[in-house]
C-alpha cells in the first residue's frame, strides 16, 4: 500500500489534498472542555464531545455498560452448548427434504430412518446356541431401556417380536419370522461375510423414538451404552469377552458433539494466551492486557445470547438451537476483530501520554481514532451481514421494481417451492455482524477508555501513597 501510495501521489487523496489529510485539528483542553480548529470536521466535533462524556465519569460509564452487557451474555454462557446438528434443519421448513422427512415420521417414525448399529464382537468365535442366548440376553435389556421401540438382529430381522410376545407354533406371523431369519437379505445384513469375524460377530439395529439428531436421542444412546456394557460385564465373568461398538447418525453426531465441546475448549485457551502474551508484549501493562482480553470475553458471550434469544423468538417454539459451528467460528473472529481495535486505541493512548496528561491523553486517542475504527467495523459487519441475504434478499427483489411483473411471479413461485434460506450460515452472519457492531461502537468506545482513565487514576493513587509512606518514614 506505501509503495502505490507513493507512486500515485497527492491526486490519490481527491477531491482532498494530502496536507489536508494528515493535519491534525489541534485540541485545547479548557476545564475539561474540548475546542477544535475550524478546520475540525463535524466527526471530529461527535467524537470530542463523546470522549468528553465518558470520560467525566468513568465509573458510572463502566458501571453502565457492564449492567447493560452482563445480563445477555449470562444468556449466552448458558446456552453456549445449546446447539443443533440437525443437517436437514439447516433448510426453511418449505424444502422438499424436511416435507419428506415430516412424512416419513408421520407414517413411519422418524427413528425407522437411522436406527443405532450395535456391532459385538467376541474374542473367540461362539457356538450357534451361545449366539442365539447371547442375543436374547441382550435384547430383553434393550427393551427395558428407556427410549428403545424395536431391536432387529438375526432372529427377530424385522424387530417386531420383543422378548414378552409369545410365538405360538399356530401363528402365521411366528412361522414367517422363522423363514426370515433363514432369508438371504437377513443374512447378508445381520451375518459377517469375513473369514476372520465368523461366529464371532453380532450386529443389532436398536431402533428409538427420538429424532437421530437431537440431543434427546444422544442421551438414548449412552442409556443404551450402559445397558450394554452392563450385560457384556456379566457375560465376561461368565467367561465370554465381548467388545461393544456403535454406528449409524446419532452415534455420528454424539462423537461430533463430543470432539466440537472439547476443541472448542483447548482452542479458547489457546487464543486467549496468545493474544494476551502479544497485548503483554505490545502494550505493557499485565492489568490493562487482562482487562482486554475480559472485555472481548464479555463481547463475545454477549453477543452469543443476544443471537440466541433473536433467533428463538423468530422461529418460536420449534427452534432447536444455534447451528453447531457458530461458537467456536464467532469466537475466533470476534477476538481478532476486537483486540486488533482494542490494540489500536489503546497503543494510540500510551502515545498521546507522552505529550499530555492520562485524562487528555484518552480524550484525544478516542477522538482521532473513534472515526476510522468505526468506519472499519461498519465495512466488517456489512461484509458479515451479507451472509444473511438469503432470507431477505429475495423478498426485496420482489417488493421494489427490480424486476418486472411476470419475473417477479416467477420468482415468488420459486420462493413459496424452494427453499430461501440456509440457517446456520445465517445466524452465524447475524451472529458476526453484531459482534463486530457490538465491539466497535459499544466496547472499544465506552469499556475500554472507562476502564483506562480508573486505572491511571489508580496507579497515581497507588504512587502518591507509597510516595508519602516513604517520605514518612524517612522523616522518622
Amino acid at each position: 500500500t506505501p509503495a502505490c501510495l507513493s507512486l500515485l501521489g497527492p491526486k490519490v487523496f481527491w477531491p482532498t489534498s494530502a496536507g489536508q489529510v494528515s493535519r491534525e485539528p489541534r485540541i485545547q483542553l479548557i476545564s475539561n472542555r474540548s475546542v477544535n480548529d475550524k478546520d475540525g470536521s463535524p466527526g471530529d466535533w461527535l467524537w470530542n464531545w463523546m470522549a468528553i462524556q465518558l470520560t467525566r465519569r468513568p465509573m458510572m460509564t463502566l458501571l453502565i455498560g457492564l449492567a447493560l452487557l452482563l445480563p445477555p451474555a449470562w444468556v449466552g454462557f448458558q446456552n453456549e452448548r445449546t446447539v443443533t446438528y440437525d443437517i436437514s434443519g439447516q433448510l426453511s421448513a418449505s424444502a422438499s427434504t424436511r416435507q419428506g422427512m415430516r412424512v416419513l415420521d408421520r407414517e413411519f417414525g422418524i427413528g425407522q430412518l437411522a436406527p443405532i448399529s450395535v456391532l459385538m464382537l467376541s474374542e473367540q468365535p461362539m457356538q450357534e446356541t451361545q449366539q442365539k442366548e447371547t442375543l436374547q440376553t441382550i435384547t430383553q435389556a434393550l427393551y427395558q431401556t428407556e427410549g428403545v421401540t424395536a431391536v432387529r438382529h438375526r432372529n427377530d430381522p424385522l424387530g417386531d417380536f420383543p422378548p414378552d410376545r409369545e410365538m405360538s407354533l399356530l401363528s402365521s406371523e411366528a412361522w414367517r419370522r422363522r423363514a426370515l431369519q433363514n432369508h438371504r437379505l437377513t443374512q447378508l445384513h445381520f451375518v459377517s461375510s469375513m473369514p476372520q469375524y465368523a461366529d464371532r460377530l453380532i450386529r443389532m439395529d436398536v431402533i428409538i423414538e427420538e429424532d437421530p439428531f437431537s440431543e434427546s436421542a444422544g442421551n438414548n444412546l449412552k442409556q443404551i451404552e450402559e445397558t450394554i456394557a452392563e450385560q457384556t460385564a456379566a457375560l465376561g465373568q461368565a467367561g465370554l469377552n465381548i467388545d461393544a461398538y456403535y454406528a449409524g447418525t446419532t452415534p455420528s453426531i454424539v462423537d461430533l458433539r463430543e470432539v466440537t465441546l472439547s476443541d472448542t475448549f483447548r482452542i479458547k485457551l489457546a487464543v486467549i494466551a496468545a493474544v494476551f502474551a502479544v497485548l503483554v508484549l505490545v502494550i505493557r501493562r499485565v492489568a490493562l492486557s487482562i482487562y482486554l482480553i475480559a472485555t472481548v470475553l464479555l463481547s463475545y458471550y454477549t453477543t452469543l445470547g443476544l443471537t440466541y434469544l433473536f433467533f428463538r423468538f423468530w422461529h418460536g417454539p420449534t427452534f432447536p438451537g444455534l447451528d453447531w459451528k457458530l461458537p467456536i467460528f464467532l469466537f475466533v473472529i470476534l477476538v481478532a476483530v476486537g483486540q486488533d481495535y482494542n490494540v489500536y486505541l489503546v497503543t494510540r493512548i500510551l502515545e498521546e501520554k507522552r505529550k499530555l496528561g492520562s485524562l487528555a491523553a484518552v480524550r484525544r486517542a478516542v477522538a482521532r481514532t473513534g472515526g476510522i475504527i468505526t468506519a472499519c467495523g461498519l465495512v466488517m459487519a456489512a461484509t458479515f451481514i451479507s451472509m444473511t441475504a438469503s432470507s431477505w434478499w429475495p423478498w426485496i427483489t420482489q417488493s421494489f421494481a427490480f424486476l418486472t411483473s411476470d419475473d417477479a411471479a416467477s420468482l415468488g413461485d420459486q420462493i413459496a417451492k424452494q427453499p430461501t434460506t440456509l440457517r446456520g450460515i445465517t445466524e452465524l452472519g447475524f451472529a458476526l455482524g453484531l459482534g463486530v457492531l457490538l465491539d466497535t461502537l459499544y466496547v472499544r468506545t465506552v469499556l475500554v477508555p472507562s476502564f483506562v482513565v480508573l486505572h491511571d487514576r489508580w496507579r497515581k493513587s497507588s504512587s502518591s501513597q507509597r510516595f508519602q509512606r516513604s517520605n514518612g518514614s524517612s522523616i522518622n
